[in-house]
C-alpha cells in the first residue's frame, strides 16, 4: 500500500508568534496531532501533540509562550508514492508520530502513526 492511500490531504499551519494554548486550540478543533509552523515563505518546523505536553509538563505558561521556543525544527517527509511500510517503519525507529508528505519536492499533506494504525486497524477482524 502507497502513502498517498492512507495520507491526511492539505497542510495545517500556525504562525511561530503563535501560541501554545492556540496551537493546541487549532489542534482540538481539526482533530489534529501535529501543526507545521510556518514563518515568512518558509516552514520553520512542526509542533505536535508531544512539545505540547512537555511544554504542560515543564510548567511553561502556555497562554503566553510562542511556538517558535517547543518547535522542532527539522522535518521528516516521506513521497507520496513511497509505501506506507516505509513511513510506519520510519516513524518506528526516528521515535516521531508525522512525516510530511511530498509530491515532486511540494509539501502536500501529512501522514502520522494514526493513519497507520488505522490501516492496521482495518485488517484486524473483531474476536468473536
Amino acid at each position: 500500500m502507497k502513502v498517498r492511500e492512507i495520507y491526511t490531504p492539505g497542510l495545517a499551519t500556525i504562525r511561530p508568534t503563535d501560541t501554545l494554548v492556540q496551537a493546541a486550540q487549532t489542534m482540538v478543533l481539526g482533530s489534529l496531532g501535529a501543526l507545521l509552523v510556518e514563518g515568512e515563505n518558509t516552514v520553520e518546523g512542526i509542533v505536535t501533540e508531544a512539545d505540547l505536553v512537555g511544554a504542560i509538563a515543564l510548567d511553561i505558561d502556555v497562554r503566553s509562550a510562542p511556538i517558535s521556543d517547543h518547535l522542532s525544527p527539522s522535518l521528516e517527509t516521506i513521497d507520496l508514492d513511497d509505501d506506507a511500510r516505509n513511513a510506519a517503519n520510519r516513524m518506528r525507529l526516528g521515535h516521531f508520530r508525522h512525516l510530511v508528505v511530498t509530491q515532486d519536492g511540494r509539501m502536500i499533506g501529512v501522514v502520522s502513526m494514526r493513519d497507520i494504525a488505522a490501516l492496521v486497524g482495518d485488517d484486524v477482524s473483531p474476536e468473536p
